[in-house]
């Protein structure tokens, strides 16, 4: 009991709920809102109070209140915590095409990370909003993270990240190299699944950003996955292989989500 005192004490009694296992409800403060993981909702049966009947024996808990999921991020009206949400957070859902519970918070996050260089096209096209809109609520964040001002930068130049391809002509072996990387890129081989080493990981990073506009939708999610690949065998271990990386995701937002 005494710790659970002291646990009071510093959360304050107007801050703090409690969670009543023996009769399977929670009080707290009027009007407080319980956050709860979605995973946890989904496994709960809640019974609102008035409402419905307890089943016995079902595994359910007295509602009090309202419940909203804790993905949502929302803890007061118009305050939304980003620290959760990292430059890599927002590289894997883009890669696995998932555009989350809160894609507008995706946006407003990357202007807080540690790169400018995130892609945040699909996030902003999943939340219904147009380049101007998503630069405005960028502009509007409140930090002192070089990145938001160069993911404006980004946004308002248009900036297409379309890296220029090597000569034919080029005898230099990491050249030749990148061009042979881009013709099997442009031919949909899968066996680009599975570099081996952080410098093919590199020239295969560099030769998606050579791919033009047109050239990214037909084989658009094995590129997902080859970048993805990198990121889970060489991004934090190798930092030029982190940056081309992240240009990379760029490129194919960029090519897929970027118009307005």
């Amino acid at each position: 009991m005494l710790e659970q005192f002291r646990y009071l004490i510093e959360a304050g009694a107007k801050n703090a709920a409690i969670f009543d296992l023996s009769k399977k409800e929670v009080r707290g403060a009027s009007g407080q809102k319980l956050l709860i993981d979605q995973k946890l909702v989904d496994s709960i049966s809640f019974i609102r109070e008035g409402e419905f009947s307890e089943t016995v024996g079902a595994p359910t808990l007295k509602l009090i209140g309202e419940v909203q999921p804790a993905s949502t991020i929302t803890v007061t009206t118009d305050k939304v915590i980003h620290s959760a949400v990292t430059s890599e957070d927002i590289i894997v859902r883009f890669l696995n095409q998932d555009p989350s519970e809160s894609p507008e918070s995706y946006v407003k996050a990357a202007a807080t990370g540690s790169s400018a260089f995130v892609p945040i096209h699909f996030f902003r096209k999943a939340a219904g909003w147009s380049i101007n809109f998503a630069a405005d609520e960028i502009r509007a964040e409140k930090t002192r993270s070089q990145a938001k001002t160069r993911l404006l930068k980004r946004l308002e130049s248009g900036d297409q990240l379309l890296m220029k391809c090597p000569s034919a002509a080029s005898t230099h072996k990491s050249s030749k190299k990148k061009i042979s990387f881009l013709e099997r890129l442009r031919s949909g081989d899968e066996q680009l699944v599975g570099i081996s080493n952080s410098e093919d990981a590199r020239l295969v990073l560099e030769s998606v950003q050579c791919l033009e506009n047109d050239e990214v939708d037909q084989y658009f999610d094995l590129y997902c996955r080859v970048i993805l690949d990198c990121f889970n065998s060489f991004y934090e271990d190798d930092g030029k292989v982190a940056n081309a990386l992240r240009r990379a995701a760029c490129r194919l937002d960029i090519a897929m989500y970027g118009g307005n």
